[in-house]
């Protein structure tokens, strides 16, 4: 997202991701993760606030840090940081970790989809169906016979269109 020459950019476009928040993605799922997480954080802050985003941030770095292994003093500080929160604050934290969670759920539910898709379509030994764009899908229909059939991927023929014209 750009600014004006010389304007200084909001906080949701500070909290923009250098890239498209999808860089060390592993597969599908993470890199769908890593960006709806990345569009929170944009939102939080253009919401919230740069301060309650980068206190989000440092809630979620630190229950990482204390999930791979206790440290007691981390894990006391995190607990005195949150107890002292005002409740405005603390709502907009619960708000947010409540928000990705659904997402993150809502992305694994499409990745199940897609799976049982691939399985399917693997089973039934059909080929699998094209992308969105329309180069892809008429080229597509040329690789699944629609030649053969005496049609061509261009569309309907002259003849054949109904409408105005």
């Amino acid at each position: 997202m750009t600014t004006r020459p010389g304007a200084e950019p909001n906080d949701a476009v500070r909290a923009e991701p250098a890239g498209t928040g999808t860089g060390r993605a592993r597969d599908p799922l993470a890199l769908e993760v890593r960006l709806l997480g990345s569009l929170l954080g944009q939102v939080i802050a253009e919401q919230a606030g740069r301060e309650l985003l980068d206190l989000v941030e440092r809630v979620r770095r630190t229950t990482i840090r204390l999930r791979r292994g206790d440290e007691p003093a981390l894990r006391g500080g995190l607990v005195a940081e949150l107890a002292a929160l005002e409740p405005d604050r603390a709502e907009i934290v619960i708000c947010a970790f409540s928000l990705y969670f659904r997402l993150v759920n809502l992305a694994e539910e499409r990745e199940l989809v897609r799976s049982a898709r691939r399985g399917d379509r693997e089973r039934s030994g059909s080929r699998p169906a094209p992308d969105a764009s329309l180069a892809a899908a008429a080229d597509w229909l040329r690789r699944s016979g629609a030649a053969r059939s005496g049609r061509s991927a261009g569309g309907p023929r002259s003849d054949e269109r109904s409408g105005p014209g």
